[in-house]
């Protein structure tokens, strides 16, 4: 209501691909958690939202055989594709009532803590904290997702993936902020207790690896169970061992989120 030019922006985005207008959503709720449990400001937390669901609309420029493209870019295709981020630069640098943290969602992203990213080959602190989050946000929710060309990953995975590149990707001290800002169990993952219990996870706790679940399937004899939330923190035998497919358990696990 406050900025119909946004609001604007982001219809343009969901005219030109649905996937990328999910995943601008996406990223402006997880900006605004990571800028929340950073403890910025209720006036950054609104800035990187904006930021979040504007941050692809350079993508509004690409050509869609390319941006929706099920095989791998060649590398005439990647050069194209990588001139969203300075398209997008260049539309929210131009857009009224565009913050410079909003701004630096859309033109930071793809910079990596090692220099390695595009469009500018920025290193450390020459990308604003703003642009750091960002890159972190933008490729666990990228990793995740369900893709043209790729099935998303269980959060745990991703994370441990994103792990393994702080340093060089991601600046390190960010990375374990993310981690449990977002825990390594987010909420709807499904996940497999000690018990052999099929459960989703509703909420994390300050231990990430102990959240609160809600149980509904005896895996060893195949029994559904009346839905029960249990507080793993409050355990002091039952954990998670594994997280485990929506698809292989043919689970909807928004569906045991909105009993809650």
């Amino acid at each position: 209501m406050e900025n119909h030019n946004a609001l604007l922006g982001l219809s343009r985005i969901r005219n030109m691909d649905t996937y990328t207008f999910e995943h601008s959503v996406n990223i402006g709720v997880l900006m605004m958690s990571f800028a929340k449990g950073r403890g910025m400001s209720a006036e950054i937390i609104h800035e990187v939202g904006v930021g979040g669901l504007l941050h692809d609309i350079g993508k509004a420029r690409t050509p869609p055989e390319i941006l929706n493209k099920p095989s791998k870019l060649t590398d005439e295709e990647f050069v194209i594709m990588r001139q969203h981020v300075v398209d997008s630069r260049i539309i929210l640098s131009q857009t009224p009532g565009v913050s410079q943290n909003a701004l630096d969602v859309g033109a930071l992203h793809h910079e990596k803590y090692d220099g390695s990213g595009y469009p500018d080959g920025k290193k450390g602190d020459e990308i604003s904290l703003i642009g750091q989050m960002s890159a972190i946000v933008d490729v666990y929710d990228a990793l995740t997702a369900d893709r043209c060309y790729h099935k998303g990953q269980d959060p745990s995975v991703v994370l441990k993936r994103m792990l393994s590149w702080t340093g060089s990707h991601f600046n390190p001290q960010l990375m374990q902020e993310f981690i449990q800002c977002v825990g390594i169990y987010p909420p709807a993952t499904l996940v497999m207790l000690s018990n052999h219990r099929l459960a989703v996870v509703i909420e994390n706790n300050s231990n990430i690896l102990l959240p609160r679940v809600v149980v509904f399937l005896n895996t060893k004899s195949n029994e559904t169970l009346e839905p029960t939330v249990i507080d793993l923190s409050k355990q002091d035998k039952l954990k998670i061992i594994s997280s485990e497919s929506d698809h292989k358990w043919n689970v909807d696990p928004q569906k045991y989120l909105d009993l809650i």
